[in-house]
């Protein structure tokens, strides 16, 4: 602090002027920032450095600083000094403050938040038009956060219906992230989730620039900037370079600024959403930060909806698949037989329900063998052919063992037959990769029985059964089927003894 310098003085246009510079200041729209307006304004007027400072959270920040120099540094002095200026609700006048040789004149507002407008030169302390553009600079932040907060709500309203509607996990990634981005008016956008349960985190969707780009990066938790901010919880607000000095300049980015936003809570993070170079080739305000703030809300609130529904799917799928050989279980094969009788019943035009018992010919002497590990191997890869041999809607089941089930809706018989004869050549011609197991063969038996509007569930399997067992008694490596009368073989191959 030091005693007053010769003041400078207002004419009466820059009173005039003064007055008036806030009735032009509109509230802000993304990319546009009033402050800055507010304080260009009054320097150009005044003809010289201003800023204005806010106290936020527990600490001052400048607000705002017009483009000419010098600047006004906060440091531990200043900071004791717009403390004192503003410690006194009531106060009027204005504070002179000098600091390497530069004198200032600080002229607080007792409105909240707290807001000081800072002139360089010695100007008069009891000015009482500095004070009011001071006064006017705290209702127009005041005014520009009541703004902000609605325009926040209402983005973040419009997010949320948006991600209402969406069904799939991948609608609801491009909605956030296009969402945030056009939200704060920035060119690019990404979001990355972690891709399992070892938390390293995957850039799922873009916006902006292709995927294709990142969609092989996989950032460990705490390292670089999403990284960080993953393992954080915390959001990340850079305007400059020099603040992240390790961060990598890439040729798609314009601007140095950017924002990363956790989503979801510190101790349950679901992802991290980035935004980088606004339209305006301006940093990212405060204003930006909150309006991303609030959309990271019903963004959260999406992703957990979609992560819980990939869980019970996940459930739903292993309640209904056999885990080794991947091919669906007993249960979900007697549910969907059922149903599928009960429709061909109902659709009496429609073609009958078919269904192919097979087992795979001597398997135990693999085990003897091989070792119950191929013996694993084995039922694997058979259930693999099973798959690949018949329709995507067809369901093939592990019935139990080495025993195989196939049901297949809407066919007829002479399709079946195809099937039923495929299935048995490919097993037949079936060579296991894996090393010493190159000697290893093996055969199926296969029973084929049609459905019909008596036959119940039950009944139709014991068919089939009927017709696989008279395949073994016959040599195996052969397809029977089953007629209302009898069963008849109709192919056969050569008996592995042959």
């Amino acid at each position: 602090m030091t005693d007053e310098p010769t003041a400078f003085r207002l004419t009466p246009a820059q009173i005039h002027l003064l007055l008036q510079v806030h009735l032009h200041i509109e509230p802000s729209t993304a990319g546009d920032d009033p402050m800055t307006r507010l304080v260009g304004g009054v320097s150009g007027i005044v003809g010289t450095k201003t800023a204005i400072a806010q106290r936020s959270r527990g600490k001052w920040e400048i607000a705002a600083q017009s483009a000419d120099q010098p600047t006004f540094v906060l440091d531990p002095e200043s900071t004791r000094t717009l403390d004192s200026v503003s410690a006194d609700s009531t106060q009027r006048a204005g504070t002179h403050y000098s600091s390497s040789g530069e004198t200032w004149t600080i002229y607080a507002t007792p409105a909240r938040p707290r807001v000081v407008l800072i002139v360089y030169g010695g100007w008069p302390e009891t000015d009482p038009t500095l004070a009011a553009v001071a006064q006017n600079a705290g209702m127009t932040l005041a005014l520009e956060a009541a703004h902000e907060r609605a325009r926040s709500s209402t983005a973040a309203h419009r997010l949320a219906r948006r991600l209402a509607h969406a069904h799939t996990a991948r609608a609801v990634w491009d909605i956030v992230v296009r969402g945030m981005a056009t939200a704060v008016n920035a060119r690019l956008g990404a979001l990355a989730l972690p891709e399992s349960a070892d938390q390293r985190l995957e850039i799922v969707r873009t916006y902006g620039y292709p995927i294709e780009l990142v969609e092989h990066l996989r950032i460990e938790p705490g390292t670089g900037v999403l990284g960080s901010v993953f393992e954080s919880g915390r959001l990340l607000h850079v305007s400059r370079a020099a603040d992240v000095p390790e961060r990598p300049v890439r040729p798609r980015y314009r601007t140095p600024s950017f924002v990363a936003v956790p989503i979801g809570f510190r101790t349950a993070p679901l992802g991290v959403v980035c935004v980088a170079d606004r339209r305006d080739n301006q940093a990212f305000t405060r204003a930006d930060v909150s309006t991303l703030r609030a959309l990271a809300a019903p963004a959260a609130l999406a992703l957990d909806r979609e992560r819980a529904a990939a869980r019970a799917d996940r459930y739903a799928r292993a309640a209904t698949v056999d885990p080794l050989s991947g091919a669906f279980n007993r249960r979900y094969f007697d549910a969907r037989l059922e149903e599928e009788l009960q429709r061909s019943r109902r659709h009496p035009n429609a073609h009958a329900v078919a269904l192919l018992m097979l087992d795979l010919d001597d398997f135990k002497l693999i085990n003897d063998s091989y070792g119950h590990p191929a013996g694993d191997t084995v039922i694997c890869d058979i259930a693999e052919i099973l798959r690949r041999s018949v329709r995507v809607f067809d369901v093939c089941a592990r019935f139990g063992g080495e025993e195989f089930a196939i049901l297949m809706p809407n066919s007829s018989l002479e399709s079946a037959v195809k099937v039923a004869a495929r299935i048995r050549e490919q097993i037949e011609s079936y060579h296991p990769i894996e090393p010493g197991l190159g000697e290893l063969r093996t055969t199926a038996s296969i029973g084929l029985a049609m459905s019909a509007p008596p036959l119940t569930g039950r009944e139709l399997v014991a068919r089939a059964d009927e017709a696989l067992y008279e395949a073994k008694r016959q040599g195996k490596n052969r397809v029977r089927i089953a007629d209302s009368m009898a069963t008849e073989t109709i192919i056969e191959g050569p008996t592995p003894d042959d």
